[in-house]
């Protein structure tokens, strides 16, 4: 069997982040105008990155006693998570787009500005993985992935707890 412990720990952190969340989003400070706009996608964003964090955290440990070769389990679920990360990025990309870089706050356009072009990055790294160039690596690159969406959904989980209020957008930390 291969080592899946650190995906598992990993996937531990980020159900833990989901129910933080949960929390927060109930009882914590609520934007003036309630869930909407990016709040609403961070909102949304880091739910769907953190299930994302739980389910390919934990899957190589579920389907490993499908394969004897690591190297093919590595392989198969590579795949899988290339697929899942190609699509939330597109998802990101499409809804930042629609809603308008300018209704973010500085530090959310800042962050959102140089998450995407790393986001874009792993996802080059993946289909490398995949594909041949970085074979050898595949179980590292699949780590760095869910170390990736256990990042980004704690930076998430940050923009909550900072709700905008009555202040401009554009403004730093408020």
């Amino acid at each position: 069997m291969i080592e899946v412990d650190s995906l598992e720990t990993m996937a531990e952190i980020a159900i833990a982040l989901t129910g933080f969340t949960g929390v927060v989003s109930v009882f914590g400070p609520r934007p003036s105008g309630g869930w909407v706009g990016p709040e609403r996608l961070f909102l949304q964003a880091l739910l769907n990155w953190s299930l994302i964090a739980v389910v390919l955290g934990m899957l190589p440990g579920v389907v490993s006693s499908n394969f004897e070769d690591p190297e093919k389990l590595w392989l198969s679920v590579s795949v899988v998570f290339a697929v899942v990360h190609f699509v939330s990025l597109a998802w990101f990309l499409v809804a930042v787009t629609r809603l308008g870089l300018s209704t973010f706050r500085r530090f959310e356009q800042i962050i959102t500005i140089f998450g995407i072009p790393v986001g874009v990055l792993l996802v080059a790294c993946q289909a490398a993985a995949v594909a041949g160039p970085l074979r050898s690596h595949l179980a590292l690159v699949y780590h760095l992935g869910i170390l990736w969406y256990l990042l980004i959904s704690a930076l998430a989980f940050s923009f909550m707890l900072f709700p905008r209020g009555g202040a401009p957008h554009n403004e730093g930390l408020e």
